[in-house]
């Protein structure tokens, strides 16, 4: 144990690096993302076209149907 005038001296840390400097994230009130917001509903919407109102396949509907008794039917 070296404790006195002959301990080793800590040397010192290197400099801290300047700070980034960040730009602040758009907000929804910013006219550039209420466009892209808009343009991507766009899209998505004509994207969909009839196929949205198309509920079966080309084969129909090919589930048997469930006939029999219930609990509520009893």
């Amino acid at each position: 144990m070296c404790v006195g005038p002959l301990a080793p001296k800590m040397p010192k840390p290197p400099p801290m690096p300047a700070p980034v400097v960040v730009e602040p994230l758009p907000t929804r009130d910013d006219p550039a993302v209420n466009e892209a917001a808009t343009a991507t509903r766009r899209r998505r919407l004509l994207s969909k076209g009839r196929k949205s109102t198309i509920l079966t396949g080309t084969s129909g509907d090919t589930a048997s149907a469930n006939v029999g008794k219930t609990l509520l039917g009893a």
